[in-house]
C-alpha cells in the first residue's frame, strides 16, 4: 500500500526522536515536523531502556499527532542480521525457504522472535537474503510502550535498513564498491556496498573504550567482516552524520585503508531535511519511495491486527467516499425536483382558473343539454297539444255538422302498450219524431267521425234512449298517434 505521509519514531540508544515527513510532488521528502527527546545517561540494561523510551514518546506525543502509517526503528544492539543465499525459487516457495534458512541461521526459536527477510543480492547461480531478527518480548513491550503514548506502530524498522535508505537518498550516485558506516553509542553498522548485492553487519562497541581503542576495534572489525562476506575493497568509506569526526575517526580510516573517508551530516548537505535525523529521514524513504530494502519486525499477531484496521479505515474512507459521491446526485437532483415542483406549482397557479372555467363549461353544457331534452320535450308536447287541438276540433266540427248534436263526455281509455289512444266518447243528439231517421243520423255521424284524418277507427259503442227525448250515443274512437 502506498502512503503520502509517515509518522517515525527513531527509538535510538541514547535518544528517541519523533517526525512527520511526507513525500512532495516531486518525489522528494519533506519534514513537517520533528522533535527530540534526550534518554538519561548510563542507562544499564534493555528493561530500564525500555522504560526511559516509554517515557519519551509519552512526551513527543504532546509535540506531535501522527499523520500517515507509523513507522518505529529499533536500535541496532537489538537488533541480529544474518545472510544466507537461497536458489531463484517461485514466490509460492518463498514463504518455506526463507523460514527454514532463519531457523538454521537465527539462534533462537523463531516463536521467541520477531524476524523478517528480503532479497538484497544477486548471486551466481541464486540470491542472497538478508535476514533480522529482535526478541519478541523487547518488540512486544516497545510496541506497548508506543501505544500507551499515543502512537500504533504499522512498521517496525531495524536501524541499519534506515540508514542504508538515508545514504541512498543524500549520495545516489555515488560510486561502487564503497562502504558505509553507521556510528551509535554501543554498536556500529557496517554497509559494504556492491553493484548487485549489499551487506550488513552490527558490531557491539564497548563504552569505556578510548576514541583510539574504538577506532581500532572498527578497523580490525571492517576488515574482518569484509573477508568473512567476501566483499570487493571499497573505494570510498562514508561516515553517517559524522559522529566521530571530532575524535580523528575519518582520518584514521583514511590512513588506514587509503580511500577517501566523507562524513554525511542531514544539516548540511540537505536544508530540506536538515531539522530530521538519519533514522528518521531513512525510515521514511523506505515506507514512502520505492527501491528501498524493507524489513519489518513487526510481530505477526500485531500486523494482522493493523492489517484489519486498516482495512477498518479504508472502508469507512471508501464509504465516505461513497456517500460523498452519491450526495451530490441527490443534492442535485432535489434542486431540479424543487425546480420541477416551483415550475408546476406555477403552472397549476395559472391552470386553476382554466380548470374552474372549464367545470363551469361542462356544467353549463351539461344544463344547456338538459335544456335542449327539456325544449324537445316541450316541443313534442306542443305538438302533442296541437295535435290534441286539432282532433278536438276535427271532432267538433264533425258533430258541428248534423243539428242537435253535443259531445258530452270524453275519457282517455288505460291501455298497456301506450298507443294506439283510446277515447271513450258520449255524444248527445236530440231525437227525431220517428226511429228510423235516428238510426241513419247516428250511423252518417259515426262515418263522418271515421273519415277525419286524426281518428284510425270506430269502435261502436251502443245507444241509450233512456232519457226521453235524447238520444245518448256511447262509443270507443281509436285514434291516430297525436
Amino acid at each position: 500500500m502506498f502512503f503520502r505521509k509517515a509518522t517515525v519514531l527513531e527509538c535510538d540508544e541514547t535518544r528517541t526522536a519523533a517526525g512527520i515527513i511526507s513525500l512532495a510532488r516531486n518525489g522528494q521528502l519533506r519534514v513537517e515536523r520533528c522533535a527530540e527527546a534526550e534518554l538519561p545517561g548510563g542507562l544499564t540494561g534493555i528493561a530500564e531502556w525500555l522504560k526511559h523510551t516509554g517515557d519519551a514518546l509519552r512526551e513527543l506525543r504532546r509535540k506531535i499527532r501522527p499523520a500517515g502509517r507509523v513507522v518505529l526503528t529499533l536500535p541496532s544492539h537489538l537488533v541480529l542480521t544474518k545472510h544466507v543465499r537461497i536458489p531463484r525459487i517461485s514466490k509460492e516457495k518463498w514463504t518455506a525457504v526463507i523460514r527454514n534458512e532463519a531457523q538454521q541461521a537465527i539462534p533462537y526459536p523463531l516463536c521467541e522472535v520477531a524476524w523478517d527477510g528480503v532479497v538484497s543480492g544477486e548471486v551466481e547461480p541464486g540470491q542472497e537474503v538478508m535476514l533480522a531478527a529482535a526478541k519478541l518480548n523487547v518488540v512486544e513491550t516497545l510496541c506497548v510502550a508506543a501505544e500507551a503514548a499515543g502512537f500504533m506502530p504499522g512498521e517496525i524498522l531495524p536501524v541499519p535498513v534506515a540508514e542504508l535508505a538515508s545514504f541512498r537518498l543524500l549520495r545516489p550516485g555515488a560510486p561502487l564498491p564503497a562502504l558505509v558506516i553507521g556510528l551509535g553509542e554501543r554498536s556500529a553498522n557496517l554497509h559494504f556496498l556492491e553493484t548487485k548485492r549489499q551487506r550488513s553487519r552490527t558490531v557491539l562497541l564497548p563504552r569505556n573504550l578510548s576514541a583510539e581503542e574504538r577506532a581500532a576495534r572498527l578497523i580490525r572489525e571492517i576488515t574482518v567482516t569484509r573477508l568473512h562476506f567476501g566483499a570487493t575493497a571499497s573505494r570510498q568509506i562514508w561516515l553517517l552524520e559524522g559522529k566521530e569526526k571530532k575524535d580523528g575517526l575519518a582520518s584514521t580510516l583514511t590512513e588506514r585503508f587509503q580511500v577517501p573517508v566523507e562524513c554525511l551530516d542531514l544539516r548540511r548537505d540537505s536544508e530540506i531535511l536538515a531539522a530530521a535525523t538519519t533514522g528518521l529521514v531513512g525510515a521514511a524513504a523506505v515506507q514512502l519511495q520505492l527501491g528501498h530494502l524493507k524489513l519489518n519486525l513487526l510481530p505477526t499477531e500485531r500486523r494482522g491486527f493493523v492489517e484489519k484496521c486498516r482495512r477498518r479505515r479504508w472502508l469507512v474512507a471508501a464509504a465516505w467516499l461513497l456517500v460523498a459521491a452519491i450526495i451530490p446526485p441527490l443534492v442535485q437532483l432535489r434542486i431540479e425536483a424543487d425546480g420541477l415542483l416551483a415550475a408546476a406549482s406555477a403552472v397549476e397557479k395559472e391552470l386553476s382558473p382554466l380548470r374552474q372555467n372549464s367545470s363551469r363549461i361542462a356544467e353549463d353544457l351539461q344544463n344547456l343539454g338538459k335544456s335542449r331534452q327539456r325544449l324537445e320535450q316541450l316541443g313534442e308536447w306542443r305538438g302533442s297539444l296541437r295535435q290534441w287541438t286539432t282532433l278536438l276540433a276535427n271532432l267538433q266540427e264533425q258533430m258541428w255538422k248534423h243539428d242537435a248534436v253535443w259531445l258530452e263526455n270524453m275519457q282517455l281509455l288505460s291501455d298497456e302498450g301506450g298507443t294506439p289512444l283510446r277515447l271513450a266518447i258520449t255524444a248527445c243528439m236530440l231525437e227525431s219524431a220517428s226511429p228510423g231517421p235516428d238510426a241513419g243520423r247516428v250511423q252518417h255521424l259515426l262515418d263522418g267521425l271515421a273519415g277525419s284524418p286524426w281518428i284510425n277507427r270506430i269502435e261502436t259503442g251502443r245507444i241509450d234512449r233512456r232519457q226521453p227525448g235524447i238520444l245518448r250515443l256511447d262509443f270507443t274512437l281509436v285514434a291516430n298517434q297525436p
